[in-house]
């Protein structure tokens, strides 16, 4: 398997167009910020979510919160492709895929 990174990305936005593997997510908000990431099996922010992750969970926790998740397998096969999308431009975030 050829795992390939989206790069950092700050906003929303197309990862993969086709048939690939979501292997993994790496995810940080940012101070006393609360975004989710949605990832979808889509080339927009429609259809099958896949993933949806909230690093930060109280109003309580000051500090950037940090998800990072790998899937077992082959990951999660996405038929169309991979969108992410960020509630909010407050956080960072890196998408690892392979392609079908």
């Amino acid at each position: 398997m050829n795992i390939k990174s989206s790069g950092s990305k700050a906003a929303s936005a197309l990862i993969f167009t086709g048939s690939c593997h979501l292997v993994g997510v790496s995810f940080t908000g940012d101070t006393l910020k609360f975004p989710t990431l949605t990832v979808y099996d889509s080339v927009t922010a429609a259809n099958t979510e896949v993933a949806v992750l909230r690093p930060v969970s109280s109003i309580t926790d000051v500090t950037n919160g940090t998800i990072n998740l790998m899937f077992p397998g082959n990951g999660i096969h996405c038929a169309s492709g991979i969108y992410a999308s960020l509630s909010a431009v407050e956080g960072d975030y890196i998408i690892y895929y392979s392609e079908d």
